[in-house]
């Protein structure tokens, strides 16, 4: 029987109307930067003020901070942006939305009675051969998941779509927010900037060897075919059973809207597998050719789901978008299986006609780009290959978890697609923001200023500390010999004012930045001293 919904992860909800008009990634969560320690209430404020697009991640550094959509931070950049750590007063959240694939994507509720839960997993991009790691190039890396062991742990290839049960789950955390008079829930996660020396430290890890191996989902290896079977199954989804109960027109027709959104960003989203394929002619789109509702052609379809796609999330209810708008089960079930797709859910989407044909077409297309680029750039010199290998500073995504364990094993586990690419910055990072530190030393250092503070820090010397200490004398430092020990056989409580110290402490810091200006030449990137006018 169909299934009436499916559940995705899709980007924040408050900034879903930034993202279907192309200034963000709808399948993706956000990558948000706060800056404060009350990072929390900053983004409490912004959800329930629908603004989070100021609060989205840019490129910046102490100089040039930078954050929000569509800022010049943004458009001049490119991925992977640094994170620095909570000591340079910064915080990054990754959000995103669960929802049923419905027209309006309601909100998808985790049955925690039946086992269900949400979770946020850390992936490093490990360069897959000598070319350097591009995130929106998936041939060009392996991910990683981190599997804890003790207080490290290790970096272990992940198969396409799946998190290991080993792996690190990170907490997530709900948010509620308002549309339309409608209160939504978006899931939270704070990333763990500060764990980066325990992440960059593991011994290396060798890939798993996935040619010639005997799961059958061996042939997902090739990240861009994951959303492909994700569209067979909706097409299976959307054809009407063979001698099981007639289901709804509108749920087939419903299944059907989504999975041409889906097949549509796919082959020609922001970064869909072949660009303009909708405009140009595809060797792909030869296997779409067959008749889609009378005279209306699947590419065109396509095309127009896409365009209605902003209509069934923010309209629902109204009247059913086009291509899908009046079709019987028959025309559907028909057109459906002119392309290939002829099983029900339990048939294996891999090996469905329509999946094999698009995979030797997108593999044919691949040789044509390939011999193309071979001819454009002969004598070109090779890209640089990444030094950043399992055991140095590396590329990072996240990705959301949805775990169902009583669900059937295809749609146990549930994983967003990964967020914007991003670096962990060193404690010391030239870039970083820096945390205002200010000390104030005493005002008044006369005797009888300093008078007025109390010996509030105590020092508490041993029996034998004591000895040893009486043993230097003025002679030990004038002769060397120590004194013999004094016959005391208790030791000594000393209270000590804390002004006092800090002014030693800063004096003494002086005396060796001076001493060792002569190795660094430092003094006059040390500090930078400006006169505060006394009060009236």
């Amino acid at each position: 029987m169909v299934r009436p919904e499916q559940v995705v992860w899709r980007t924040a909800e408050p900034l879903w109307p930034d993202a279907l008009a192309g200034r963000a990634a709808f399948e993706r969560p956000a990558l948000l930067r706060l800056a404060g320690d009350d990072f929390m209430e900053q983004v409490l404020a912004a959800v329930g003020a629908g603004a989070l697009a100021p609060l989205v991640a840019g490129s910046e550094t102490w100089r040039r901070p930078g954050a929000g959509l569509g800022t010049e931070h943004a458009r001049r950049d490119a991925d992977p942006v640094v994170l620095f750590q909570p000591t340079h007063e910064r915080f990054y959240v990754v959000t995103g939305s669960l929802v049923c694939r419905r027209y309006g994507h309601p909100d998808h509720a985790v049955r925690a009675d039946r086992g269900e839960q949400v979770a946020m997993v850390l992936r490093r991009l490990v360069p897959a051969g000598a070319a350097a790691v591009d995130a929106d190039d998936a041939t060009t890396y392996v991910e990683h998941g981190w599997v804890p062991a003790g207080t490290a742990g290790k970096w272990q290839p992940v198969p396409p779509g799946s998190a290991p049960e080993d792996e690190e789950r990170l907490p997530l955390f709900p948010l509620c927010c308002e549309r339309a008079g409608r209160r939504r829930r978006m899931w939270a996660g704070l990333v763990p900037v500060s764990r980066r020396e325990v992440y960059e430290a593991p011994a290396r890890v060798t890939p798993a060897d996935v040619v010639g191996s005997d799961d059958p989902l061996a042939a997902l290896a090739d990240t861009r075919l994951q959303v492909l079977e994700s569209v067979v199954v909706g097409l299976q989804m959307a054809r009407a059973p063979e001698g099981g109960p007639e289901p709804e027109p509108a749920l087939l027709r419903e299944s059907l809207f989504f999975t041409l959104v889906d097949l549509a960003r796919w082959l020609d989203g922001p970064d869909g597998v072949l660009p303009d394929s909708l405009e140009d002619r595809s060797p792909v789109l030869e296997a779409l050719e067959a008749t889609f509702a009378g005279p209306v052609t699947w590419r065109a379809a396509l095309g127009t789901a896409l365009t209605n796609e902003a209509a069934a999330v923010f309209e629902p209810g109204h009247a059913e978008p086009e291509p899908v708008r009046g079709l019987t089960a028959e025309v559907i079930t028909t057109a459906i299986t002119a392309v290939g797709v002829t099983g029900g859910l339990a048939a294996p989407a891999t090996q469905e006609r329509f999946f094999t044909d698009v995979q030797d077409a997108l593999t044919d297309a691949d040789a044509d780009a390939e011999r193309g680029a071979a001819g454009a750039g002969a004598g070109a010199p090779r890209a640089a290959a990444d030094p950043a290998g399992p055991d140095g500073p590396g590329v990072y995504v996240t990705r959301l978890l949805l775990e169902r364990p009583r669900c059937a094993p295809a749609e146990r586990t549930r994983l967003s697609a990964p967020s914007r690419s991003f670096r962990l910055a060193g404690f010391h990072d030239p870039d970083a923001p820096a945390r205002p530190v200010r000390i104030v030393m005493p005002v008044d250092t006369s005797p009888g200023g300093l008078r007025r503070f109390p010996r509030n820090v105590s020092v508490v010397l041993s029996n034998e500390l004591r000895r040893q200490l009486d043993r230097v004398t003025e002679d030990t430092l004038r002769t060397g010999d120590p004194a013999d020990p004094p016959p005391i056989s208790f030791g000594m409580v000393c209270q000590l004012s804390i002004p006092i110290i800090s002014i030693c402490a800063l004096a003494l810091l002086m005396v060796l930045v001076v001493i060792l200006n002569i190795v660094f030449f430092w003094i006059p990137l040390f500090k930078v001293c400006l006169p505060v006018p006394e009060e009236e």
